[in-house]
């Protein structure tokens, strides 16, 4: 990769890391929610991966598993998420959304989607050509890092 390839990387990174987090402060912030940063973090891989482990939240997150452990107590608690025993191990805990979490998600997806439109509203149309166009891409990109992250 040469070096300004290298360096529109970078931007696209920190614009993509950018945009997640005001979109995930935006849900942490809805009145149906309100979570501190670690819980937000939490219930996100939890809604984007159902069935996850506790383990595995704290492996993708970078977290110490006890304080993964404590957001899930809380997120438990206030009913975000569920939590289920593994059929074929059953000293695994799976952790699952709840029906509460998936419709706060659905309302914070729709105030997100506004969100957005407002800001690509702002650009020309020239701009807005270009990001749409980059959507295919972008969406390669997504299923590239989905798939590694399984492996």
């Amino acid at each position: 990769m040469d070096a300004e390839h290298e360096e529109a990387v970078g931007e696209l990174t920190r614009a993509v890391l950018t945009i997640s987090d005001h979109l995930w402060k935006a849900f942490a912030e809805t009145d149906e929610v309100r979570l501190s940063g670690l819980s937000s973090e939490v219930i996100r891989v939890v809604v984007e991966t159902p069935g996850v482990t506790l383990i595995q939240i704290a492996e993708r997150l970078g977290k110490f598993p006890s304080n993964v452990s404590t957001a899930l107590r809380d997120l438990t608690e206030r009913g975000l998420v569920e939590r289920v025993r593994d059929d074929t191990d059953r000293r695994v805990t799976r952790l699952y959304p709840s029906t509460t979490a998936l419709h706060g998600v659905r309302t914070v997806y729709a105030s997100w989607n506004r969100l957005l439109a407002e800001a690509v509203d702002t650009l020309t149309a020239a701009e807005t050509r270009r990001l749409l166009d980059a959507v295919p891409a972008l969406s390669k990109i997504q299923q590239h890092l989905g798939t590694a992250e399984q492996r």
